[in-house]
């Protein structure tokens, strides 16, 4: 362990991430805490241990500590063990020290100064970055370089195995697994596009066209967000990469319908209407992220919102100068089959329709019941050599408890330490209780205010009066003679009990090294004190003991998924206000297009049903929201709505003109976009990332809900409208 700890800072001496390794207490170390410890004794001493003190003069007691001291001394070759006789002949520091270094090894065994787990087959050490947490980028380069080092030094050393983890490795180990997932997913599902498309129109092309409005869209989307605040989240900007499939969706029904109509400016008279409406309302929809109070949500709906309108206007405006005023054959096998599928009368088939109807009701009758994770640690990657260290530390160390730090906080050291020392009880009541395993008291014993100190200096003199003082000399001498000690070598221990002693602050003594100091006590960059307290316990009790940790004053719990989780529910609070305010601003907009409040709410049930059936259908197949899904679900409802819009406008077209044509093409041209959104989410399935999967499989059934419903029940509802004598009237003027 020497030898690695050598090496880690001599590999690090270039680039500077390690800030300290704790490997081992040396001797040094202890002799000075000794001496500082001898200097300001009676600070270290609670009022319960004057009990202690007169047992320990009792002729039999002392007698016996005089034993174990003269095998001590017999034995002694450095002086170190006579200087501690010579000052303690009664081992009064054991009463006082009890268990403080177990406690400063944190439960671990202690091998010539050099940390263990219990069984001493581990050697362990605790390494602190030089780094912010946040720094995701130096993160990543000492990741690299501590593997490096850890695989050369296992090659010199083929007995040794070295593991490691910890928040740093962990992050760096799931971005990873993300951006490697990303380039998978976003590669495999590219490659199917492409070949959809050339198999379908076979044009270059054509490819071109749908590209080009989603680069512009893209780069659009991050000036915007420069000019506004400057930057954004890196996590918001990769989920809003599948938000670019709707965008595609408008592109698509322009130069589709062009195939039909070989003219520009009649394309534009056909589609402009309802590709600026539809995306008029998948804005709306994400705009309504912007009135939420996570950052990750309004990064989210800006980039998405500026990403369409970028994109639409590029459709709109730039894309029909390129198109030729002729029209475009698309008269493949394959095309025409997709005419004919698209073209079929799902609308009118009674066992369908019924399936659809059963297919909505259960998924709205299990709405209510779909779940929301809150707990980030669920949608963490791990990779193989994390788990390994985590299962073997854990094993070795924890007996299958969960450890858990709190700290006691404030901006004044004294406050900090007696907000510490009242956490005992809590922590004493919840063993009681069985909540708690074990806990750490070695801050509140060995750190000690000084208004506290002053009371225990007062008590040492009340307890040492010069009766007492005689009776401890007398023990003492009577039980050296007795084992053939010589009294005189005990003056040291007489002089403790002389001196005058003043309270001073072991925190800022220096005695205790910065890299040990850490374990216990911490001064942040706000200049508060953190007095930290190791708790273990089962995990199945974590709640409850915070929750009763929590309730005493000045006190936090160092587990950011804790916080995460608070925050994360105050997002899926946040989105629930964010689907009103969009469900209301899409309805407003449905009304201004269509201005009949009916023909609205027609556009509006697609959104609505698959919204529902959504929730009810990840309710039966066990899944529940996260922070990441949640999310994507804001791109279903602008799915539902942009293909509701162009099936209503077909729907509206076929009614007056009596030609199908234009809803024929509509349908193609959502077969298409579907077909293409559909293969971007399915390949998310495949990625090993369990929150980039939850993507895929939640989107897959809010879009398929989404189709069929288009596809079937609104036409049909459509159709029954009509039959309706003043609504077709107001349908058809």
């Amino acid at each position: 362990m020497d030898e690695l700890e050598e090496r880690l800072l001599a590999d690090d001496s270039a680039t500077g991430y390690i800030d300290n390794i704790l490997a081992r207490l040396d001797a040094e170390t202890g002799l000075e805490a000794l001496d500082f410890v001898l200097e300001h004794l009676p600070t270290f001493v609670d009022t319960s241990a004057y009990a202690a003190f007169s047992a320990a003069m009792e002729p039999e007691a002392a007698l016996a500590q005089m034993e174990k001291n003269s095998e001590l001394l017999m034995a002694d070759e450095t002086g170190a063990a006579t200087q501690m006789v010579a000052s303690d002949p009664l081992g009064l520091k054991e009463v006082i020290m009890d268990g403080m270094l177990e406690g400063a090894a944190s439960g671990r065994t202690l091998v010539g100064g050099h940390f263990f787990c219990p069984d001493s087959s581990v050697a362990l050490a605790w390494l602190a970055p030089a780094f912010a947490s946040s720094d995701s980028q130096t993160a990543r380069r000492f990741a690299k370089q501590l593997e490096k080092t850890a695989a050369a030094f296992e090659a010199e050393h083929p007995e040794v195995h070295i593991l490691a983890h910890g928040a740093p490795l962990a992050s760096v180990a799931n971005a990873s697994r993300i951006r490697a997932d990303l380039m998978l997913t976003v590669g495999v599902s590219l490659v199917l596009i492409l070949i959809l498309i050339g198999f379908f129109f076979r044009s270059a092309g054509f490819l071109l066209k749908q590209l080009l409005p989603i680069a512009y869209g893209v780069a659009f989307a991050l000036a915007c967000i420069y000019w506004i605040h400057g930057s954004m989240s890196l996590m918001a900007l990769g989920i809003s990469a599948i938000v670019l499939g709707v965008a595609l969706s408008y592109c698509l029904h322009v130069t589709i319908h062009h195939f039909s109509t070989g003219d520009p400016e009649k394309m534009l008279r056909d589609e402009a209407s309802p590709v600026f409406f539809g995306c008029l309302t998948t804005v709306g929809a994400f705009c309504s992220l912007l009135f939420t109070e996570s950052s990750l949500l309004r990064d989210f709906g800006l980039f998405a919102s500026m990403a369409l309108i970028g994109s639409t206007f590029y459709a709109l405006v730039f894309l029909p100068h390129f198109m030729p005023k002729r029209r475009v054959d698309a008269d493949s096998p394959q095309f025409r089959r997709v005419v004919r599928l698209n073209n079929m009368p799902f609308d009118r088939k009674g066992w369908f329709l019924a399936l659809m109807g059963a297919i909505v009701v259960v998924g709205i009758a299990f709405a209510y019941r779909v779940g929301f994770d809150s707990d980030l640690r669920n949608l963490n990657y791990k990779n193989d050599a994390l788990v390994e260290a985590e299962t073997l530390f854990n094993a070795k160390n924890n007996d299958g408890y969960t450890h858990l730090y709190y700290a006691t906080v404030s901006t004044d050291l004294d406050e900090a330490l007696l907000a510490d020392k009242q956490l005992m009880p809590v922590l004493d009541s919840l063993k009681e209780a069985g909540l708690v395993h074990a806990y750490s008291d070695v801050a509140p014993r060995l750190f000690v205010g000084l208004d506290e100190q002053r009371q225990r200096i007062d008590a040492w003199n009340a307890y040492w009066t010069p009766a007492r003082k005689a009776e401890a000399m007398t023990a003492v001498h009577r039980s050296a003679k007795a084992c053939g000690v010589d009294p005189g070598m005990f003056a040291d221990f007489e002089g403790l009990l002389e001196a005058d002693y003043e309270e001073a602050s072991l925190v800022e003594s220096g005695v205790v090294p910065d890299n040990l100091m850490g374990n216990f006590i911490e001064r942040n960059a706000d200049g508060q004190y953190m007095v930290f307290t190791d708790v273990a316990m089962l995990p199945g009790d974590k709640d409850a003991v915070t929750e009763a940790v929590l309730a005493s004053p000045k006190t936090m719990v160092l587990e950011p998924f804790y916080y995460c989780r608070s925050m994360v529910e105050v997002i899926h609070d946040d989105f629930n206000v964010a689907v009103w305010i969009s469900s209301l601003f899409v309805l407003v907009i449905l009304l201004l297009s269509f201005h009949n409040i009916v023909t609205a709410l027609l556009s509006f049930l697609p959104m609505v049903v698959s919204w529902f059936m959504v929730q009810g259908y990840m309710a039966l197949f066990g899944l529940e929201f996260n922070l990441i899904n949640i999310v994507i679900s804001t791109f279903i409802f602008g799915v539902g709505v942009d293909y509701s819009i162009f099936i209503t406008e077909g729907l509206l077209a076929q009614a007056r003109t009596g030609s199908g044509e234009m809803l024929s093409w509509h349908k193609v041209a959502i077969f298409f976009s579907a077909a293409i959104l559909v293969i971007v989410v399915a390949s998310l399935l495949f990625a090993a990332h369990p929150a980039i999967q939850s993507i895929g499989l939640i989107t897959l059934i809010g879009m398929a809900s989404t189709i069929m419903i288009s596809y079937s029940l609104q036409p049909f509802a459509f159709r029954q409208l009509m039959k309706i004598p003043a609504y077709r009237r107001r349908v058809m003027s």
